[in-house]
């Protein structure tokens, strides 16, 4: 597992008004995981308190299974659990369209 850097946090529109350094000390509470696609990152209903940004490829937020939007690089989700009760309101799995390579 590496480490972000605050440098790839500036991409994050939630995070790009902040100091380089609050970036970098935001990214050294960070670290990064890899997800096989078709295997959940999180499921709806499950209660976490994780904030996910997405460094590459692709992710599906799904809600009662339905699909709702796909998630690219700088994108973030899990803001809701963290501020909220902690459960999840939808489910988000990694997506790798045919085009994509792993």
């Amino acid at each position: 597992m590496s480490q972000a850097t605050g440098s790839e946090l500036e991409s994050v529109a939630l995070l790009a008004g902040l100091s380089e350094h609050e970036r970098d000390v935001i990214a050294g509470l960070l670290s990064i995981e890899a997800y096989r696609n078709g295997l959940s990152i999180v499921r709806e209903g499950e209660v976490g308190y994780v904030f996910c940004i997405i460094k590459q490829g692709r992710a599906e937020v799904s809600h009662e299974g339905r699909s709702l939007r796909e998630l690219g690089p700088g994108n973030f989700f899990g803001e809701l659990a963290i501020i909220g009760d902690g459960r999840r309101l939808f489910s988000v799995f990694p997506h790798q369209r045919p085009h994509d390579h792993p």
